[in-house]
Parts: C-alpha cells; structure tokens; sequence
C-alpha cells in the first residue's frame, strides 16, 4: 500500500486524537497552535500552505476538532487548552468566540481535554471533571451563555462523544472511582442526564458515535462497541499491543480505523447493521508513536491519514 507525507515542519504534540477532519482540511494541536492543512495536500503528499492558529492566550493545547451541531447549519473549529475553549470558523481563520477555563487556585493547572457537538450544543470536558456547554444558533453564528455541569462520579474527562440525543462521557477515575465511560441523555436545552455506565475495561481513551454505535478505545489496546439503542455491550477486540490513542469512524461508509501506540494502524469493518466486525488490515508506521487519527479525501474521504509524536508531516495511505 503506498503511503505519501504533507510535511508541515510542525511536530504533534502527545494527545488522545491529534487529529480531526472536515473533508476540506485536517487539523492537529503542535504545542501551543492547531495546525490546518488542505486535504488536498494530504492524499497528494504535496507540499502544502498550512494555517497555524495560536492559542490566544499562548498556552497550551489540548485538542482541536472541527465541529457541526446536528440542529444548526455551522461548521466550527474548536481549540481547547489550559486557558480557554475557543470556537473558530472552520477555516480557522477568524475566532467566534470564546470560553474561559475556571480555576480554583493559581497553584491548580487545569485543561480543557474532550470536544463534542450534540444537539444544538458544543460541549467541552475539563481535567476538573466539568463539563462546559454553550449553546449555538445559526445566525452569526450566535452562542449562548456558557454552563457548567458536573456528571458526578467524573473525575477528570478524557474524552466526548456526541450523536443524536447521546453525550458520551470517558473519565479517567480516581481514587474511589474506576475510569469509565458514562451514557447521558441529552435534552432540548442541552442539559443531561445520566442513562448507562460502563466501568470495565481501563481507561478509555478515545470515542466516536456513529447511529447506534459508540466506537470506544483504549490503553489496554481494546475496542468495544456499545449499542445505544440496549445501553450495552456488543463487541469486543483485542486490536492493538500497546495503547490505542485515538479512533476514527467513516462519515458515510462502515469503515473504522485505530491509531496505537504499537507503530499500527488498524482498519475495522462493520458489518450487518454492527452485528459483526471484521478486521482489514494493519498498516505499519516505523518507528512512529501515533496519536491521531483521521479519513481524509474530500466527499469519498478514501484516505486514512495519521499523525505522531514529535514528527512534522501528516502521513497518509490510500484505502480505496
């Protein structure tokens, strides 16, 4: 399988899903800027004119996801980091708005980390265990005014997951509290309520919600598929030797992949209505820790591409 590389002449940084995608760009957090970069460039390989958005108050980044609220015609560019949740249009080119980080004490560092889109709302997950939303409208667009919530077991949120009426929540636990992913029901005004958890397995580390699947992934180097029609447990596989940091479903084509930390890139099919996966094939990236994970190609979106650790390019591989 031939692979191709966008050199961006910036490292990605060591994050759970370091990359995100709309069909139009890519976009990864290196150190304290996302870097976007045109989709084109990636399936050619090309050298490509990337944008870099820097974190407004110069901290550090924790994710980057491009985001579109199911009941709003919007597409944005979310940043989160130690100082704030900033919403971008999607070109990354102008910023929307923008929600400040609380923090308890000057002694106390917490991040934002998990971005989802459910409803009419964008959600952000904190290392606090809060969980901020604010609600968008299609004029503008316009925001809301931020709220903060706490699902009460959550310890520290390590990821989102939004489809439909359902926020997925992955927490990493902690002393009295195993990690676990946690099911919510979302209301009309974005507000949730808690309707499943799921504690076994370690820590979950990445999430993606396709129909009546949630696609979960994690350190022990397992995936399971949740349905959320039952709120149970449909599948179980062992995927990777290491880590998996980051996971990926296709917008429109029964297709998964995984990214670990083993050097591996997994592609998965889900077959008769997600009753049964089958496994396509591992790719090998030498000598690579990867950490994202993304389908790029325009409306095909025929092309898997990948980012690691401390490397400057995207890497790229077509799965047609």
């Amino acid at each position: 399988m031939r692979s191709v590389k966008a050199q961006t002449k910036a490292p990605a940084s060591l994050l759970f899903s370091n990359l995100s995608a709309n069909g139009k760009h890519v976009a990864y957090v290196s150190g304290r800027e996302a870097v976007l970069v045109p989709d084109a460039a990636v399936v050619t390989g090309s050298s490509p004119s990337v944008v870099k958005v820097q974190d407004k108050d110069s901290a550090l980044i924790q994710q980057v996801r491009f985001l579109s609220p199911p009941e709003v015609p919007v597409e944005l560019l979310a940043i989160a980091s130690f100082r704030s949740l900033q919403l971008f249009s999607a070109d990354g080119k102008k910023m929307l708005h923008s929600i400040p980080l609380d923090r308890p004490s000057e002694e106390e560092r917490p991040y934002f980390q998990g971005i989802a889109a459910c409803r009419s709302q964008v959600y952000a997950g904190s290392s606090t265990g809060d969980i901020y939303r604010v609600a968008v409208t299609g004029a503008g667009p316009a925001f809301g005014a931020c709220v903060t919530d706490k699902e009460p077991s959550c310890a520290g949120v390590v990821d989102l997951a939004g489809g439909g009426d359902v926020l997925a929540i992955s927490h990493a636990g902690d002393v009295t509290n195993p990690p676990a992913i946690v099911l919510t029901t979302v209301g009309a005004d974005g507000a949730f309520s808690i309707s499943a958890a799921f504690a076994e397995g370690g820590l979950c580390t990445s999430m993606r919600i396709r129909q009546n699947t949630l696609f979960a992934a994690y350190s022990t180097g397992h995936i399971r598929l949740f349905s959320l029609e039952s709120r149970s447990l449909s599948a179980v596989i062992a995927a990777h030797a290491r880590w998996i940091n980051a996971i990926e479903v296709h917008p429109t084509k029964d297709l998964f992949a995984t990214a670990s930390e083993d050097t591996f890139i997994g592609l998965w099919r889900l077959e008769a209505g997600g009753a049964k996966v089958s496994h396509v094939q591992h790719i090998p990236a030498a000598d690579c820790t990867l950490t994202g994970i993304a389908f790029a190609g325009g409306l095909e979106r025929g092309t898997v591409a990948v980012t690691a650790y401390d490397v400057d390019a995207v890497m790229a591989w077509n799965v047609e």
